[in-house]
């Protein structure tokens, strides 16, 4: 197989996303299992939304997290309009910023969609920052423009 050549996924799988909604209901028959799930322990996490989405896309998620201890922040750079090299460079400096903030404690990214990308990203580029990331829906293999949505993405 050509790395080079991966095509983005088909139509049909796009139109699947409009199940989201539905799943996001599931959470209620979850509830009593997500009550046990880790509490925070005082290192700081950070939140990146997925493209097109703004840091109010990333509210269940952050409180959730809030409501379990963890010391969680958005990432403070409004919506994800897919600028992948000038949201690496700007969420860097965030990153930086909260390690420096949390007396030099790694950060936890966690990304969703493009914005897991655009964490592995900085990651990748500044490891001493990062304590882990975790990206949720985030493609793995390949570039942005290896998406359906790949022709929006400005300057990857």
């Amino acid at each position: 197989m050509n790395r080079g050549a991966l095509e983005p996924p088909s139509a049909l799988l796009g139109v699947l996303e409009a199940r989201a909604p539905l799943e996001g209901l599931s959470l209620l028959a979850a509830w009593p299992w997500l009550a046990f799930m880790p509490r925070g322990d005082g290192r700081p996490v950070m939140l990146a939304p997925a493209y097109g989405a703004g840091e109010a896309s990333m509210y269940p998620l952050f409180g959730f997290l809030a409501w379990l201890g963890y010391d969680v922040r958005h990432w403070g750079l409004g919506r994800n309009r897919g600028k992948v090299v000038q949201h690496v460079r700007a969420l860097t400096e965030r990153v930086r910023e909260l390690q420096s903030a949390a007396g030099g404690a790694q950060v936890t990214l966690i990304g969703w969609s493009l914005g897991g990308v655009i964490a592995r990203e900085v990651a990748r580029g500044q490891p001493d920052l990062v304590r882990q990331v975790i990206s949720l829906g985030s493609p793995v293999v390949g570039v942005p423009k290896s998406t359906r949505v790949g022709a929006f993405f400005a300057n990857c």
